[in-house]
């Protein structure tokens, strides 16, 4: 497993300084597919080498052939970060209206719509990514967010439990999901076990 991680990251390390040069072809490696990643995300023995995977997981999903897209996706997450979230709004929506097939950018608005309580807009929002990309899991963390927040514990928890399935390392997902699962067997006086 270790020698498999220490690949991964030169590989990944090799692909970023590769996107860096806009000369280059921007393809992901093969063997770098999202589903090698998840799996071995489940071979892991430790979080500490969880975590680079989990980032190349992230930086992938950011990844645009159109470098100008990637950028206007970086400036709206600072301007989010900022406080800026109308704006940042403004920005994810200019990118999908020249991307509809953009994942992250649906992802990102659908985060920046939650920080601002326009939760229906989220979940709108998130459904696109998940149309795009089944197992996007910060988008399934974002709809079990959201379910969350409308009192929808069960649904929460299936969309937090999912998450923990693709990636057991995530301790986000892993600990809603069991709170949630606790919860709902109150709230529904169900038997635990």
């Amino acid at each position: 497993t270790e020698r498999c991680l220490y690949r991964v990251q030169d590989e990944f390390y090799k692909w970023h300084a590769t996107a860096q040069d806009p000369s280059k072809d921007l393809k992901m490696p093969q063997h770098l597919s999202m589903a090698n990643l998840y799996k071995l995300l489940k071979v892991i023995d430790f979080q500490v080498d969880a975590y680079p995977v989990q980032e190349t997981i992230k930086e992938f999903r950011k990844a645009h052939q159109d470098r100008d897209l990637r950028n206007k996706l970086e400036s709206a997450i600072t301007m989010m970060v900022n406080g800026n979230g109308e704006k940042a709004i403004k920005v994810y929506e200019d990118i999908l209206k020249e991307d509809p097939l953009y994942a992250e950018a649906w992802n990102r608005l659908a985060t920046c719509q939650f920080m601002l309580g326009k939760y229906k807009d989220s979940l709108e929002s998130t459904r696109k990514v998940l149309d795009l990309e089944p197992d996007h899991l910060q988008a399934l963390n974002g709809l079990g967010l959201i379910h969350f927040e409308e009192g929808d514990y069960k649904e929460a928890s299936e969309a937090f439990g999912k998450s923990a399935e693709l990636d057991p390392w995530s301790l986000v997902s892993s600990k809603l999901s069991l709170t949630l699962d606790l919860l709902h067997r109150v709230i529904f006086r169900e038997e635990i076990p």
